[in-house]
């Protein structure tokens, strides 16, 4: 059982909100009233000021300052002796009961206190063997009867230096005592080797898993029945799922206090506008009853706040599921992806739109590869590659593909013809007669002003 008291701070504001939660903290339920109201549907929780909180708010220390500055109203409220009763909306009750007219929750965990107990013992038992077996008990015999039959009792003096010399010996590297034979030593408690405790550990393991309702096969499936360890899962599965179903009702209710507070409302379009959505109710009301207040059911805005989805919890082995559930839609049964890929953390709308992106890029990537190869090849009267061939004719109609050769050749016998090259009917590379025939007399493209001057070539 605990009590969560929420922080809101209505002077953190920014541009689309003018309030947030700031903190919480956990109150001690030793310190807490829970009281019932017949028919309510929430009970009344009062905060019992502690001796401590008593001297705050009536103290003049820094201390005492601060609180009554930051809690007028708490603060006047506690030194005139009253409970606190605490908001609904900023603490959350979270208690284990048995029933629903129980005031406070009754742990599962105590079902077990009594085996926690014996189990703490039993690591203390656990702890004092380790320790004497690393660390024995020796006693030691210091005088008696010497070789020569004389007796020897040592004195204080002599007791304290022998004890001197263990310690010494002790702590140094090289553990060694020079004494007379007046000493002798024996083991008090003497252990050589640790108890086995696995069977006391595993009875107590299993002594908590039946406070649940559960036994350890849950742990390893194999090692019991599959009916037996069927229902604990689905066991296990309710309670997680009950809890789950706690933590979204807190969520609801600390989501709706902010959206409340800064008026963030559900709209729909009707039109080119946006409307308010409504719904209906019970809100308590400061001028109803008399200027007294009361609860009223009205028409209010309907409060907009994300929804929380938690994953549902499955104890089955999720790639298997995923291939059951494969199968199942090879079958002809209408199941779509977002179902079969479960347990995989990929958001499949986001997903979906990389992936025709990068489609879509990687295939406008081929065609103006295939086009510019197509020029380049047209330009310089070059063979098309055949896959470049290929495609071009079956990617457009057979005029345009016409069109596009001829254009392309044109601009290479335009630029050729100013380099005295042209683009002859096969398709290969011309010379041009300007002042002579081919026998001799003309120029060479490959030919530099000091030839044409008459120079002797190389």
């Amino acid at each position: 059982n605990r009590e969560i008291y929420g922080h809101f701070s209505e002077h953190i504001g920014g541009v689309f909100y003018d309030g947030l939660w700031v903190g919480e903290d956990i109150l001690d339920p030793l310190v807490m009233d829970v009281k019932r109201v017949p028919f309510a549907s929430e009970d009344l929780i009062y905060m019992v000021p502690s001796d401590d909180l008593k001297q705050l708010a009536r103290g003049q220390s820094m201390e005492g300052r601060m609180f009554q500055q930051k809690f007028p109203e708490m603060a006047q409220a506690i030194a005139s002796g009253r409970d606190i009763l605490l908001s609904s909306d900023r603490v959350t009750m979270i208690a284990n009961k048995d029933r629903p007219s129980d005031l406070w929750g009754t742990p599962v965990m105590l079902r077990a206190w009594n085996t926690l107990r014996l189990e703490d013992r039993l690591n203390s038992a656990m702890q004092a063997t380790a320790e004497r077996l690393y660390a024995p008990l020796v006693l030691f015999t210091v005088g008696g009867t010497l070789p020569d039959g004389t007796q020897y009792i040592p004195s204080a003096k002599a007791l304290e230096a022998f004890r001197a010399n263990l310690d010494a010996a002790l702590s140094s590297d090289f553990r060694a005592i020079v004494t007379h034979a007046g000493v002798q030593s024996q083991e008090v408690i003497k252990s050589d080797r640790m108890s086995n405790f696995k069977n006391d550990i595993d009875m107590y393991d299993e002594r908590i898993f039946m406070a649940w309702g559960l036994t350890p096969s849950i742990l390893k499936p194999q090692s019991g029945t599959y009916a037996s360890s069927a229902l604990e899962f689905q066991l296990a599965s309710q309670m997680l799922a009950s809890y789950q179903k706690t933590l979204v009702k807190i969520y609801n209710k600390q989501a709706a206090f902010v959206a409340e507070a800064n008026e963030i409302y559900e709209y729909e379009k009707k039109g080119d506008q946006l409307q308010t959505i409504y719904e209906r109710r019970e809100i308590w009301d400061p001028e109803a009853g008399d200027g007294e207040g009361a609860f009223v059911v009205k028409d209010v805005p309907k409060l907009a706040i994300p929804k929380m989805v938690f994953d549902t919890v499955n104890f089955r082995d999720e790639q298997k599921e995923r291939e059951f559930r494969q199968a199942l839609k090879q079958q002809g049964m209408p199941i779509a992806d977002s179902d079969i890929a479960i347990g995989v953390d990929i958001d499949l709308d986001d997903s979906a739109e990389k992936y025709i992106t990068g489609v879509k890029k990687k295939k406008l990537d081929e065609s103006r590869m295939n086009k510019e190869i197509f020029r380049a090849a047209l330009e310089q009267d070059l063979p098309i590659p055949p896959d470049v061939r290929t495609y071009m004719e079956s990617a457009i109609p057979p005029e345009e593909y016409q069109a596009l050769v001829e254009e392309y050749r044109g601009k290479a016998a335009q630029g050729d013809t100013q380099t005295g090259t042209e683009i002859g009917d096969n398709g290969g590379l011309g010379v041009s007669n300007f002042d002579g025939d081919m026998g001799g007399g003309g120029t060479r493209p490959e030919e530099s002003d000091e030839q044409r001057a008459g120079m002797p070539r190389p």
